[in-house]
């Protein structure tokens, strides 16, 4: 059989309270015109652009076994309209009033004579114009207005998952994304997926606490040290976050210098924006460094094992006396305050 896409379904997901009220609105699409050209697209460039690897949730009781994965590869298998409203009637039942009313598209097809089913969700009011009609949804796709922001969706390809194969990963991408909280992937993935990061939260925060870690260690940089120490006492707004590396890298405003130090320290340089969900806990086991801020404006950073030997404390009436002896191996004049906010 010709690769290629063979059937698409398209629905208007709302919000779970509106939901209720009503039945879930979908239809098939036509293999043409330009709404189709812009889906197609998705399904084509899936491999280039979804590239956050995820993987179904085991059942609690640890049997491989998952609804999510159940309902994608019923579709896979059969596509039809009422094997793709189970899909979006899911989406439904975890939508809330902050992720809004969207428009859900279903698009099954063949990928080297595979099935491959791709998922992709845009914010209704994107130029889509949806309307419920005895039941059912008719699209009119308004190209002038849509293309402003046909950049802005979530996706999920999935190759070869059916009930007879052992696919148990997908690929996501979130277009969505403008804020630190990453919430809008958490419902997408966690909640609609049922999967997780195939990198774990622990994973994926011990390898950059320790690239951090080598960094700060190694370089001989006082910018690089700095910056490094600066994040360790920043890093706790990013608590429950998905995130990178590269992302924190980013919102931090890490030099090149800071960044490419980083980056030599880590074992596979493609996981510097391998997403994870940020887990201070396992951050502070492996990167410690302790800070002390003094009233007189002076700020003291060392590893926190080494701390009391780098500086000698003693207490003067209500006020610390500290001492260090050392070379000095770099002097300049910054900005700010480490571990300062913009």
């Amino acid at each position: 059989m010709t690769d290629g896409v063979t059937h698409i379904c398209s629905f208007l997901v709302k919000e779970l309270k509106s939901a209720k009220k009503s039945n879930t609105a979908g239809t098939v699409l036509p293999k043409s015109g330009k709404l189709f050209d812009m889906l197609n697209g998705i399904f084509e460039t899936s491999d280039q652009e979804c590239n956050i690897d995820i993987v179904f949730k085991m059942a609690p009781d640890g049997k491989q076994k998952n609804a999510a994965r159940d309902l994608i590869a019923e579709f896979s298998e059969t596509p039809s309209l009422s094997t793709a409203t189970k899909i979006a009637h899911k989406l439904e039942l975890v939508t809330t009033k902050r992720s809004g009313l969207g428009l859900l598209f279903l698009v099954r097809g063949l990928y080297k004579g595979k099935p491959m089913v791709v998922i992709s969700r845009f914010p209704a009011d994107s130029g889509i114009l949806a309307d419920e009609k005895n039941g059912g949804l008719s699209v009119e796709y308004l190209e002038r207005v849509f293309m402003k922001s046909a950049r802005s969706y979530k996706a999920v390809a999935y190759k070869n998952v059916i009930s007879t194969s052992s696919a148990w990963k997908g690929k996501a991408v979130d277009k969505q994304i403008n804020d630190v909280s990453g919430l809008s992937s958490e419902y997408w993935i966690f909640d609609f997926l049922e999967s997780d990061f195939v990198t774990t939260s622990v994973a994926g925060t011990k390898r950059m606490a320790e690239a951090l870690k080598k960094a700060a260690t190694v370089s001989k940089s006082l910018d690089v040290k700095q910056q490094i120490a600066g994040a360790g006492m920043l890093l706790s707004k990013f608590s429950g976050s998905v995130t990178s590396i590269e992302d924190i890298a980013q919102k931090l405003n890490f030099t090149a210098e800071t960044i490419a130090a980083i980056k030599s320290h880590l074992k596979n340089p493609g996981t510097y924006s391998e997403n994870f969900k940020f887990a201070p806990v396992a951050f502070s086991e492996h990167f410690k460094y302790r800070s002390i801020v003094l009233d007189n404006g002076g700020v003291l950073t060392a590893d926190a094992i080494q701390f009391a030997e780098v500086f000698e404390a003693k207490k003067v009436g209500d006020k610390t006396q500290f001492q260090t002896t050392g070379r000095i191996v770099d002097e300049r004049i910054v900005r700010r305050r480490i571990g300062a906010e913009k």
